[in-house]
């Protein structure tokens, strides 16, 4: 389920129009499935201080880099939201269509 999660999240991002050749899309898949797999999707989270550090030590960059490589993923995107409210949207979107996968295979 893992690895199909992680197919699941990088397909949403790409039709959001993230490009798979910047950092900053490996980086949202990383914490996008680091959210979903610690049930943090309905709670509140720090980017700097959970999400980030966790990303970074999973692609072996810094937490500040995490952070530019995402937004600058998300500009060359044309993606202007806020980049907290980004990842937690695309992450409710990823439960939610993950979720419906599930029930559609049991």
């Amino acid at each position: 389920m893992v690895y199909e999660q992680k197919i699941v999240i990088a397909d949403l991002l790409k039709s959001r129009g993230i490009k798979t050749h910047y950092t900053g899309f490996s980086c949202l898949v990383h914490g996008i499935d680091y959210i979903l797999n610690n049930n943090l999707v309905h709670k509140r989270f720090f980017l700097t201080k959970e999400i980030y550090p966790e990303i970074g030590k999973e692609l072996g960059i810094s937490w500040r880099n995490v952070e530019r490589d995402i937004r600058t993923a998300l500009e060359n995107a044309e993606i202007f939201e806020p980049t907290g409210h980004f990842i937690k949207t695309m992450s409710l979107e990823c439960y939610t269509e993950i979720n419906r996968i599930f029930r559609t295979i049991h």
